[in-house]
């Protein structure tokens, strides 16, 4: 090939074999192949060009299949890629020859230019001997409607005679031993030089489709052409007679036989156009995009300015916290460290004012180790273990993690004190497992003692009606209906008006139907407690007076059941053990209530609760709870309090307002939503100041 590169016939000729279907009848009749290549080159190439030509590729092709074993398939990807390197050379013979059309040639030369150029795929038709290319089918049809809207007085394609150069469609008659058969294929420099060879000798275009576009986009009339130019294009401008055309563009539209057609020479504005409208998006993408990073490195910049500001402002009170801080860790080392008595560990202690410039700077969680150094282990200070423990936070923020470290801590150092856990999602077993306590469940299993609850039982009918309303109220308040004051004395009068034979929710919810403004009420009682499987294994008929004589853990999460227990079941089952406490006597002991005061429903329950929880603190009890909000009206002020990232105006600032701390209430207000999984701020306790910690999660060996 680099021997005849300046010779377009051999090329050709050598493209036209890559053009050819060879199998194995071909293979045989090769003489036939070179006979029609020769036939072609004699109409396009002087006499002896044709003819050396034909002999150079003829011998050479005879070589290559030698030196391939024969194999048509390979030799047509060698010639391919090596074709490629002279496609200039054969670009310029092409369009030469182009230059001798008519008009009507050229339209039609023009359009079929433009329709290969657009298309996504080789466009391939095949028709009979004896028969017009026409015959080959519907997607001709569609074709040749595209060039005819282009070129009207064209009455069919016949590219054989119509192109003397060997470019768009190139016609093979090949002799087969059973038929003879017309082939058209896409020429090889056709697809591969489109764009070139429309450049050289397309028609010129007036750009009228593109300026009309560019008017309505203008005036803001695209948005609803959209489709329609999307449709229009991915059918390369040819549409059915029933496709609907927008009156902006009928104008350009043309009817041939059943299409509706624009032309391939306007086609290309509209591909123009939706490229300009892409490049438009992309670039307004792209300055939205740096408007927003200049708008975030200016915030930023002021970040770190105020950041500066603070740290100036404030560096004589953080170093004095710190230096105050370690001296109380050094103390706490010195008599006994990670051993002392009334001293639990919860993790790792981190530079309060880095920790701080670090969260306002919004530094990525994954990187926020490395910017925030640790300054020692922290240690919670307890004292005999009396003192009360708020964990707070919102959903997914790490307080169980924090309240696994803290029973595992008071666990190991606390003696013969008791410690009861009120478990509602039944994380804690392996604390038990650990201890040798006693494990309580709706289910029992290898690890844990079946036990159930009574809904409707207290000293007197009085007090298990009142109270027994106020569970039902809250059970309801905390689903999806909602059950009133006025409502909930009618039930407690309901349940007053029983004797103790018949005190059982069953009962009361069938008169509970019999009510008018009532009934309601009792449906969805029957159908979310009452009817599944799980209530009996739950709830109980009979007064629940269980002792507290040994540490345990009440899992009444539902696990093991067919159907585990809901949110609303949890509240209400929560404060039926918390009265059971209540009614035990029991003292000096450590109670953990995991969410078991959060977010009370009803006024009644929650001021109920209240007693429950003080009574016990009376009793010498030290109560540990987690919240998703502040519980100091249950707790009392005087409480240790970790907090972790909270979320809402509302709850940040009901929590903030008594928390006890030596760092401005501005300042936890801006990082105390920010705060990542894990990472907690502690509250003032003795000499231990406010400290940023990150837990420490507990792992089992």
């Amino acid at each position: 090939m680099e021997r005849n590169r300046e010779i377009p016939a051999v090329l050709d000729a050598y493209s036209q074999f890559l053009d050819s279907p060879i199998g194995p009848i071909e293979l045989k009749n090769l003489s036939d192949v070179f006979d029609r290549i020769q036939d072609n080159l004699s109409q396009r190439f002087p006499e002896i060009a044709a003819r050396r030509a034909g002999i150079v590729t003829r011998n050479d092709i005879a070589a290559f299949l030698s030196a391939t074993n024969g194999d048509p398939d390979r030799l047509k990807q060698i010639l391919r890629n090596e074709l490629l390197h002279y496609r200039d050379t054969m670009v310029v013979s092409i369009s030469e020859r182009f230059s001798r059309m008519n008009s009507d040639e050229r339209r039609v030369v023009d359009a079929t230019l433009r329709l290969i150029y657009r298309s996504p795929f080789d466009i391939l038709f095949r028709a009979d001997a004896g028969k017009q290319l026409s015959s080959s089918g519907r997607e001709f049809e569609r074709f040749f409607a595209s060039v005819k809207s282009q070129s009207p007085t064209i009455r069919e394609l016949r590219y054989e005679n119509l192109i003397i150069e060997k470019a768009i469609f190139n016609k093979l008659i090949l002799k087969a031993q059973d038929r003879n058969y017309f082939i058209w294929i896409p020429s090889f420099f056709a697809k591969e030089g489109a764009a070139a060879l429309i450049q050289r000798v397309a028609l010129p275009n007036e750009h009228v489709m593109l300026s009309r576009l560019r008017e309505l986009s203008a005036q803001s009339r695209t948005d609803q052409l959209d489709g329609f130019l999307r449709n229009l294009t991915d059918n390369l401008g040819v549409l059915g007679k029933n496709e609907k055309i927008p009156e902006e563009l009928s104008d350009f539209v043309q009817q041939v036989g059943v299409f509706q057609v624009i032309p391939p020479i306007d086609l290309d504005d509209v591909f123009a156009f939706l490229k300009e409208e892409s490049e438009k998006k992309e670039n307004a993408r792209l300055a939205e995009e740096e408007k927003l990073r200049l708008r975030e490195e200016m915030l930023r910049q002021e970040q770190i300015r105020k950041s500066e500001q603070f740290r100036q402002k404030f560096r004589p009170v953080v170093e004095q916290r710190q230096q105050q801080q370690q001296q109380a860790v050094q103390q706490l080392q010195q008599t006994g460290g990670s051993s002392s008595k009334d001293a639990v560990f919860l993790g790792q202690q981190l530079d309060f004012e880095q920790l701080v410039s670090a969260i306002n700077r919004r530094v990525p969680e994954k990187d926020l180790s490395a910017q925030v150094k640790q300054v020692g282990e922290y240690y919670l200070q307890l004292p005999e273990f009396r003192r009360n423990v708020a964990i707070i936070g919102s959903s997914g923020s790490g307080r169980s993690t924090t309240l696994r470290r803290i029973i595992d801590g008071i666990a190991s150092k606390s003696g013969s004190k008791k410690i009861i856990v009120i478990d509602q999602k039944g994380e804690h077993r392996g604390l038990a497992w650990k201890y040798g306590w006693k494990v309580f469940s709706f289910a029992g299993d290898s690890q844990a003692q079946e036990f159930q609850v009574s809904f409707l039982s207290g000293i007197d009918l009085d007090t298990a009606a009142s109270l027994g309303a106020d569970l039902i109220q809250e059970w309801f308040n905390q689903g999806s209906l909602n059950c009133s004051d006025q409502q909930k004395e009618r039930i407690a009068s309901i349940i007053r008006s029983q004797s103790r034979e018949n005190l059982n929710l069953v009962t009361i919810t069938n008169l509970m139907s019999q009510q008018p403004d009532l009934g309601e009420l009792a449906q969805k009682l029957k159908k979310g407690l009452l009817s599944r499987s799980t209530f009996s294994r739950i709830f109980s008929d009979k007064n629940s007076r269980r002792s507290f004589d040994q540490s345990a853990i009440f899992d009444i999460s539902g696990r093991g059941l067919k159907d585990p227990t809901t949110r609303e079941d949890r509240q209400i089952i929560s404060v039926i053990l918390l009265r059971e406490l209540a009614d035990s006597s029991v003292k000096d002991s450590i109670l953990i209530f995991e969410d078991a005061l959060d977010r009370f429903k009803s006024e009644s329950l929650k001021n109920r609760t209240v007693e429950l929880v003080r009574k016990l603190a009376t009793d010498g009890n030290a109560v540990i709870v987690t919240s998703r909000s502040n519980v100091r009206e249950f707790l009392g002020t005087n409480v240790i309090e970790v907090v972790h990232r909270l979320s809402g105006e509302k709850v940040i600032n009901e929590e903030l307002a008594e928390f006890d701390s030596d760092v401005p209430k501005q300042t936890l207000q801006k990082v105390i939503s920010f705060l990542p999984r894990g990472y907690a701020i502690t509250s003032r306790s003795g000499a231990i100041r406010t400290a940023g910690v990150k837990v420490e999660p507990l792992t089992f060996s």
